[in-house]
């Protein structure tokens, strides 16, 4: 699953990076006004076997349920997930979460925790499910507000560093996944698509889109990009929040070598049309994985994003690929490379955000 996870990974650290978090210090304080995460209350994954998970698959130990035979209403509340939301009311997440999460990192660092009174303004929460949590209920009678559908591997390319080809569809879950959705629908509030594999290759996902009545729902995309533009008149009505499009590169023969049956003149159509669009977005990211045939592009990839008005976001290659993957080759004169290239990029003052993701470490 490790495509799936550094794309739902990147795409909730994203979230929680942008909400104004408030620090509380001290043990009585932070238990009584804050809370450590909110993923556990309103967020539902669901992935290729049809396990369901409150957070990204690696930030949390274990699934809630899995849809092969339960509903998501009874997922919703099952045991593992009352244990996981009395835990993180304790403050208690070394039984349910891994260190690896930026959420419970940033917490072990400085104690960061979100206070229960910005609760109120954050949009994915609603009024019934905030006052649930403030009375710290762990059976919950409001349903997921968010749900990711990282659940198939479709996709209209072979990405050089992708894994999706260790996971298997299974297209009776596809089926019942989107019944789950659908039923849940109405209360929900964001659908993040996808995790995993491209969402405008996916029947389901296009009929969720182009189908969709409820005005209240956001739609988060992490796309190549490549699809859109044959959508756009279809689903252009609808409300958006975030679009990650995975780009990789700054040129065409960078660009068809990694996203393999990718084509830059397309991309570069799809960037076009997007820009043009861009106010029918709260936030435009192009994204990409740093690996040893385009880290020398970083540069231009920033300047490429900023003559959009798009933000940026790096992230390092997953798996050895070859002799793609030089951080775990420890090939050090490349890295030295990219820490120089890094540190004097971030000295730069931008028009546009900049994540470095897991290459802080180089800054």
């Amino acid at each position: 699953m490790l495509i799936e996870l550094n794309r739902t990974a990147r795409y909730l650290y994203s979230r929680y990076r942008d909400l104004n978090f408030l620090s509380k210090k001290g043990g009585k304080t932070l238990a009584q006004n804050s809370i450590i995460c909110l993923q556990p209350f309103y967020f539902a994954e669901i992935t290729t076997n049809g396990d369901v998970y409150t957070c990204c698959p690696g930030w949390i130990k274990f699934p809630i349920g899995n849809i092969k035979n339960k509903t998501i209403k009874e997922i919703w509340n099952s045991q593992r997930a009352r244990f996981i939301r009395k835990k993180i009311y304790n403050g208690e997440w070394r039984y349910i979460c891994n260190k690896i999460c930026p959420i419970i990192s940033r917490h072990i660092y400085d104690n960061h925790a979100i206070s229960y009174d910005y609760l109120w303004a954050l949009e994915f929460l609603t009024h019934k499910l905030i006052e649930e949590i403030l009375q710290k209920k762990v059976v919950l009678e409001s349903l997921p507000t968010v749900f990711n559908l990282s659940n198939s591997t479709r996709c209209n390319l072979s990405c050089i560093m992708c894994d999706r080809k260790n996971q298997k569809n299974h297209p009776d879950l596809i089926e019942k996944a989107e019944k789950e959705i659908l039923s849940c629908i109405t209360s929900a509030r964001q659908l993040i698509l996808t995790g995993m594999g491209e969402p405008f290759f996916r029947q389901d996902v296009k009929r969720i889109l182009f189908n969709n009545k409820n005005t209240e729902i956001c739609f988060d995309i992490i796309t190549n990009g490549l699809l859109l533009p044959e959508c756009w008149d279809k689903i252009k009505h609808q409300k958006f929040g975030n679009l990650l499009i995975s780009v990789d590169a700054t040129e065409k023969n960078t660009y068809e070598k990694i996203r393999k049956g990718g084509n830059w003149e397309t991309i570069i159509k799809s960037l076009n049309l997007i820009g043009d669009n861009k106010d029918k977005f709260k936030s435009i990211t192009l994204n990409m994985t740093v690996m040893r045939s385009n880290y020398t592009q970083i540069p231009d990839f920033i300047k490429m994003s900023e003559s959009y008005g798009f933000n940026a976001s790096f992230q390092r290659i997953r798996g050895l690929h070859k002799n793609e993957n030089f951080f775990m080759l420890k090939d050090n004169n490349t890295i030295n490379n990219i820490q120089k290239l890094i540190t004097n990029e971030n000295k730069i003052n931008k028009d546009i955000q900049i994540f470095w993701g897991d290459l802080l470490e180089y800054i």
